[in-house]
C-alpha cells in the first residue's frame, strides 16, 4: 500500500486498503471532486480480499458470530431470528456467516454484502461522513448507484438474467443472492436503496442536487414477463454546501422545442414576453441548451477483469462540470481506474482507493497505459 503524508497527500496514486481507515489519514479539505460507484446492495461477492470490520470499538478482542441481528441499529444483543420473518434457520439454510462480533456490535464483511440494507446504507454514509471531511467546501460528489431487487431467484441485479451456474460463479453472485429474501420485503421489490443512500446523505448534511438518470441504450435484454425491462441507473450529484463550483454543461438545441416552448437565448423562459416575428433559433445559446438530467450513454465491455466498470463517458461529464482544471478528482471505490484515467485526460489530478490488490494492480497497469479499454 502507498505511505499516506498527512501534510501533503501526492496526486495521482493509488491507494490499496480499507477505505475508511485510509480516507482518516487525509488531510481536511484537499479534494475537489468525488466521483465513484461505490459496490451495489447484495449485488456480487467480490472476495475474502474485499472484507472489512464495520463499527468497531477500539481494543475489541472480536468474536464474531454467525446468525442474524434483529436490529443494526438495536444496543440490544444479537438473535438468530427477529419478528419480520428471518428465521433461525437462516443460517443453515444460507451457509453464510452474519459476521456479527458478540462482543462489541461490529461486523465483519464486504460492503455490499451486508445482511440487510440498512446496515449497508449506515456503512457507506460512514464512509461519506470521512469523504465530506477532506471535501473543499466548494466541492462536488457524484455517486452512480443501481438498485436491487430483494429477490434470490433467477437473476441477480435490475436486467442481468443469469441462467448459466458457471457464470454465476464468475461473477460471485451466490453470497449476494444469499442476502436477499429473508422477510424484510415482500419478494419480488426494489429495494429503493439509491434512494434511501440519498435520503441518509441528506440527513447527514449533504445537498442532493440532482437525480440524474444513466440511460442504457444498448441495456442486456430480458425475458422477464411480469415487469419492463430496466435500462438504467442512477447518478446522484451532491455538494457540502451552497455555493460549489459547477461549470455548465450543454448539449445541442431541439429546434421544434425551441419553436414551441419560445425559449430565449440562454436557454430558460421569459414570463409575459412576445417572440413574435423573432427568430428564436438565433436567440438562443450557440453552444446549447443547458444539459438534461437524463444522459443517453452505452454500457461497454473492457474486458479488465472487473465486474463492474463504467463507461469513462459517463464520468467526463461530471468531471468536467464540477472540478476545476488541475483539481483532484477522489474515488475512494476506483476498481479498474476509470475515474483516474478519465480525470488524467481532462487535465485533472486523481487519488484512488480499492480494498482488493487485484483491483490496484489493474487500475494501475490500466491508467499508466492509458487505455480505456
Amino acid at each position: 500500500m502507498q505511505k499516506i503524508n498527512q501534510t501533503k497527500i501526492e496526486t495521482d496514486r493509488i491507494y490499496c486498503g480499507d477505505c475508511l481507515k485510509i480516507m482518516r489519514k487525509f488531510p481536511d479539505k484537499i479534494i475537489d471532486c468525488i466521483v465513484t460507484s461505490p459496490p451495489y446492495w447484495a449485488l456480487r461477492d467480490y472476495g475474502k480480499d474485499a472484507e472489512s470490520i464495520f463499527d468497531s470499538k477500539e481494543n475489541c478482542n472480536h468474536v464474531f458470530k454467525v446468525g442474524v441481528r434483529k436490529d443494526p441499529m438495536d444496543r440490544g444483543g444479537y438473535g438468530d431470528h427477529d419478528e419480520k420473518g428471518i428465521s433461525s434457520s437462516w443460517k443453515k439454510r444460507t451457509n453464510i456467516k452474519s459476521g456479527f462480533c458478540i462482543k462489541c456490535r461490529a461486523w465483519k464483511g464486504q460492503l455490499g454484502l451486508e445482511p440487510i440494507f440498512e446496515l449497508y446504507i449506515k456503512h457507506l454514509c460512514d464512509i461519506f461522513d470521512e469523504i465530506k471531511r477532506t471535501l473543499k467546501d466548494e466541492g462536488t460528489c457524484w455517486v452512480n448507484i443501481g438498485d436491487t431487487y430483494y429477490t434470490k431467484s433467477g437473476g441477480s441485479f435490475l436486467n442481468d438474467k443469469l441462467n448459466s451456474n458457471k457464470r454465476v460463479e464468475k461473477i460471485g453472485i451466490n453470497r449476494a443472492n444469499a442476502v436477499r429474501g429473508k422477510g424484510l420485503l415482500e419478494d419480488k421489490n426494489l429495494t429503493l436503496t439509491p434512494f434511501r443512500f440519498a435520503i441518509e446523505m441528506q440527513k447527514r448534511g449533504w445537498i442532493v442536487r440532482n437525480v440524474i438518470i444513466w440511460h442504457k441504450p444498448n441495456c442486456m435484454p430480458t425475458s422477464v414477463k411480469d415487469r419492463f425491462t430496466v435500462d438504467f441507473e442512477y447518478l446522484f450529484f451532491f455538494v457540502k454546501s451552497k455555493k460549489y463550483h459547477f461549470e455548465q454543461q450543454r448539449e445541442p438545441h431541439k429546434l421544434s422545442s425551441i419553436e414551441r416552448t419560445r425559449y430565449n437565448w440562454n436557454g430558460h423562459r421569459e414570463p409575459g414576453s412576445s417572440y413574435a416575428g423573432m427568430n428564436i433559433k438565433k436567440m438562443c445559446h450557440p453552444d446549447g441548451r443547458n444539459k438534461r438530467c437524463v444522459w443517453s450513454i452505452l454500457t461497454r465491455s473492457f474486458g479488465v477483469g472487473h465486474f463492474a466498470v463504467y463507461p469513462p463517458e459517463l464520468i467526463e461529464i461530471p468531471i468536467k462540470a464540477g472540478c476545476p482544471e488541475n483539481g483532484i478528482v477522489l474515488d475512494p471505490f476506483i476498481g479498474s481506474g476509470t475515474t483516474g484515467l478519465v480525470a488524467k485526460k481532462l487535465g485533472r489530478k486523481f487519488l484512488g482507493i480499492d480494498i482488493n490488490p487485484n483491483y490496484c494492480k489493474i487500475a494501475i497497469k490500466r491508467i499508466r497505459g492509458g487505455k480505456n479499454g
